[in-house]
């Protein structure tokens, strides 16, 4: 017996898979997860376990994508969710506070990859920079999520711009010390370290507290600072061999802007990439 006309042919996909296909076709955003690229921290125990894979910052890298449905509107939005989501709830110092030598944090991880509600609680809660530069490309986490796609994530850190934004910092650290003070103190009464029932303890007790409610903040400020002046020499050093090399501008191909960026436009193939160099003031 002939084939009938069409038998050939693929089932017609489910409405709501369709629907995902399309969703993920018109997306600016790569619906999967960029995972952690940076090296092993022998010296920092808390931010690296015996296996890179199984580090704090990997942890936060890894996520997955959802789709959610608007009843209201019929409109289907992808949304990213971070595997590491409950952990950082659960302690947001240990997260907020985790650097590798590359000055990679878990907020460039959030904004890469989309995860805005984990991102949420590593500032508010943990009290983590928006602004940390990457050392070695010199990105932060704002124009990680503008060349993502990521529009959520660019909203909510453009928030924390100008002095609307820097009351807005300010008024989070404060929070977070008091925060971390309490903890510290909860613990100490569940350790026996110090008396729940007396509110009228010496002020050693008291002052023995504070420090260690301080603690992790201070080696967090000490982490911080090797990691700025390890950028420092790394940049110093960059700019020496480029002086020594005199590296010539072999760049041909026109520049145009597009998504608030320059880039580098090869219309014979339509293909755009991020130019080397960034352009000078006054130019076109």
């Amino acid at each position: 017996m002939a084939a009938q006309k069409g038998d050939d042919l693929p089932p017609p996909l489910e409405p709501l898979r369709r629907e995902l296909q399309k969703i993920i076709s018109h997306s600016a955003v790569n619906p999967e997860p960029v995972t952690y690229w940076g090296g092993v921290s022998s010296g920092n125990p808390a931010l690296h376990e015996d296996d890179p894979s199984t580090s704090v910052l990997a942890h936060v890298f890894r996520g997955r994508t959802k789709h959610n449905l608007d009843p209201v509107s019929g409109i289907t939005s992808a949304v990213y969710v971070c595997d590491a989501h409950s952990d950082v709830v659960t302690d947001p110092d240990k997260y907020a506070l985790a650097v590798d030598d590359d000055g990679i944090t878990a907020v460039h991880a959030c904004a890469i990859n989309g995860y805005l509600e984990t991102l949420k609680v590593l500032i508010e809660v943990g009290g983590a920079s928006p602004f940390t530069q990457v050392m070695r490309s010199r990105v932060d986490a704002l124009q990680m999520a503008r060349r993502r796609g990521h529009a959520g994530v660019l909203d909510y850190l453009t928030g924390f711009q100008g002095k609307g934004g820097a009351q807005r910092l300010s008024e989070i650290a404060t929070a977070v010390a008091t925060r971390r003070e309490e903890t510290a103190k909860a613990k100490a009464i569940a350790e026996g370290v110090v008396d729940g029932g007396n509110e009228h303890d010496d002020e050693s007790q008291a002052t023995s507290l504070s420090a260690g409610a301080l603690s992790a903040v201070n080696a967090a400020q000490t982490r911080q600072a090797k990691a700025e002046e390890a950028r420092s020499v790394a940049l110093a050093r960059s700019m020496q061999a480029i002086a020594k090399e005199a590296v010539e501008e072999v760049e041909l191909l026109p520049r145009v802007l597009w998504r608030a960026e320059y880039i580098v436009m090869d219309n014979s193939r339509g293909v755009g990439y991020y130019p080397r160099k960034p352009f000078s003031e006054g130019e076109d």
